[in-house]
């Protein structure tokens, strides 16, 4: 079960991960201390690392409930009794693990590329290609808070990937 986002967890969390970033000197009060070379204003490196912040919470989240199936998967096949590999009906358990270990480790990449974003805020270089040192085009930000390349090193890599 989904925990609302002003649950007690939650705003720990969030708080957390704020007080954090201050204690580094990425925030004030008043907002980031330092400007990144993608001349983003105060208020909109704000409103990125609120996005970010929130992806981190949701990815969290689902980490967590990804970690509890896990956890029974891996209890059914240990248990001995179940023989799932027989079972023409339905997935076997080694399927499943298979399957939901894939997305848990899509959750952890996804919660370390977060981090990655965050830390890139604190240190004023969020907006620019990590590989290229290009900026990373504000449609991108928008729809990818995480990103860390350009759209044309992303298309670079992908299609080296193919």
């Amino acid at each position: 079960m989904r925990k609302p986002r002003d649950s007690p967890e939650c705003r720990a969390y969030s708080r957390q991960n704020i007080l954090a970033a201050r204690s580094t000197g990425g925030l004030s009060a008043k907002g980031p201390t330092m400007r990144t070379h993608a001349n983003f204003t105060a208020a909109e490196l704000r409103r990125f690392e609120r996005l970010l912040l929130e992806e981190r919470h949701d990815a969290f989240l689902a980490k967590g409930r990804m970690d509890e199936t896990l956890s029974g998967v891996l209890d059914a096949r240990n248990s001995g009794t179940d023989d799932d590999e027989h079972d023409p009906d339905g997935p076997t358990l080694t399927m499943e693990w298979s399957r939901m270990s894939g997305v848990h480790s899509e959750l952890v990449a996804k919660s370390a590329a977060i981090d990655r974003a965050l830390a890139r805020i604190h240190e004023g270089t969020y907006g620019l290609c990590v590989r290229r040192g290009e900026l990373i085009s504000r449609e991108r930000l928008e729809a990818r808070p995480a990103a860390e390349l350009c759209i044309d090193c992303a298309r670079e890599i992908e299609a080296g990937a193919r």
